[in-house]
């Protein structure tokens, strides 16, 4: 008769298919269930942390540039208050008392208003002079000038705002060209 094939740590034959009792199954089946349910269980701790993360995000991007399309609408009403200023030229101001007075009252608007753009996130940004930068200026037309380098913003047209960091709007500007090629 064959020996059995032991076990050489504790003397016990090795478990086949046909000496496995059905308790050592129904054991071998628990265990797997067990395995499984652990590893959904930490599946969905996971994916628990992971909303209350992203919800978090969401919840602080909300606060921060919740009042963008607000803040997009009033860049109109602070542009047209700085042409309004831009039209009236200190010679005009002295010869006529209430049109001085109206100045003065157009310009303390446009400080109360950029004040409250800025409490809110919001801040102006003026590049004249700077380098051309696509990411926060926007070239609507370029210019001559032997002055000054090619790429550098002449002109300002309509100035520019970030809301938080975040660019909102950015500057409308004249751009030096390249010199004509002779």
């Amino acid at each position: 008769m064959e020996k059995e094939a032991q076990s050489p740590e504790s003397g016990v034959p090795p478990q086949t298919e046909e000496n496995v009792t059905p308790e050592q199954k129904k054991i071998k089946e628990l265990e797997a269930s067990v395995a499984s349910l652990k590893d959904e269980y930490l599946r969905c701790l996971a994916d628990q942390q992971n909303l209350v993360r992203r919800t978090k995000i969401d919840v602080e991007n909300a606060k921060l540039y919740g009042i963008k399309g607000f803040a997009s609408s009033i860049l109109e009403v602070a542009d047209n208050l700085e042409r309004a200023l831009a039209t009236v030229s200190p010679t005009q101001k002295s010869q006529i008392p209430e049109l001085e007075s109206l100045f003065n009252g157009i310009e303390m608007t446009e400080k109360i208003l950029i004040k409250v753009l800025e409490r809110h996130g919001v801040a102006k940004f003026s590049p004249l002079n700077e380098k051309f930068n696509p990411t926060q200026h926007e070239a609507i037309f370029e210019v001559q000038d032997p002055s000054k380098a090619a790429g550098t913003v002449a002109i300002v047209q309509a100035s520019g705002y970030s809301l938080n960091g975040r660019l909102l709007r950015p500057a409308q500007v004249g751009v030096v060209a390249n010199p004509p090629a002779s």
